[in-house]
């Protein structure tokens, strides 16, 4: 899940109280994939409501709630399991992965082959396929989106965030404030933060954030012909999911997001 997904899972929990998120909102709902904490965030988060009532905090929780109910499934275990929604719908990524590798290729949109950035070929597929299916959620959520002007919205918010120091400043005082961490160096959050304030002034719809997202991590050039490629791509691979099991991971995904408590019942914190 990208950009769309986790703004729209989020607003339909309630947290908003029926408003648009907006400004800082929206930073912190993505706060785990600007600051590249999720390590500390899935440790630390899930107990956020009995602690706090700090809006900012429930929106980075809210964050890490989809994230593991998309990936590991609604209910907490010890270990993680592999078992959540993206994981059950990457076949049908991997089904389409190597057409799309053979035209990045061809049409050189990408300086070397997306394949030799990851010499371990099980980890490449696994980390391929859940990805791609994450970012085609973003277009199948695309029209629950709406109200207001979403896209200058999100943009201006990521804009902020890119004036020189802001976004350093903004990361720093969270981690401050919430005894938050991340094992990343400085130099890779800072260019997360470079990252959304350069896309943007390039999407033009909010769901080209989510083909920007697959871009960067594919290493594809980031121009209109790569841009309009990976649309394509996404788009198409959205209309192969499973409406049915969509509709059941947003249902557990939202009520755990408005009632945290379900998502960590029996657990021993």
């Amino acid at each position: 899940m990208d950009l769309i997904g986790h703004l729209v899972v989020i607003e339909e929990a309630g947290l908003t109280n029926g408003k648009n998120l907006k400004g800082d909102e929206i930073i912190y709902s993505m706060f785990p994939n600007i600051g590249l904490c999720h390590e500390w965030a899935y440790k630390s988060l899930w107990d956020a409501h009995r602690c706090t009532d700090d809006q900012s905090v429930r929106l980075i929780q809210g964050h890490m709630i989809c994230d593991y109910v998309i990936h590991y499934g609604p209910d907490l275990t010890e270990p993680k399991q592999r078992i959540g929604w993206a994981y059950k719908e990457m076949p049908k990524a991997l089904d389409v992965m190597e057409t799309f590798l053979k035209e990045v290729i061809e049409r050189k949109l990408a300086p070397v082959n997306p394949r030799e950035l990851d010499p371990d070929e099980e980890h490449f597929l696994r980390d391929f396929g859940h990805t791609a299916i994450e970012c085609a959620l973003d277009f199948a959520l695309a029209t629950r989106f709406k109200g207001g002007d979403r896209l200058n919205s999100v943009c201006d918010a990521f804009r902020k965030l890119g004036r020189p120091g802001v976004g350093e400043k903004f990361v720093e005082d969270v981690f401050q404030r919430t005894n938050g961490y991340t094992r990343e160096p400085r130099e890779a959050w800072t260019a997360a933060i470079n990252n959304y304030s350069k896309w943007a002034d390039l999407a033009k719809t909010p769901t080209e954030f989510a083909a920007l997202t697959f871009i960067n991590k594919y290493n594809l050039h980031e121009n209109k012909e790569s841009l309009d490629f990976c649309v394509n791509f996404l788009e198409d691979l959205s209309k192969q999911l499973d409406p049915s099991a969509l509709d059941k991971m947003l249902y557990e995904i939202i009520e755990r997001i408005a009632n945290p408590e379900i998502a960590i019942k029996g657990r021993t914190v």
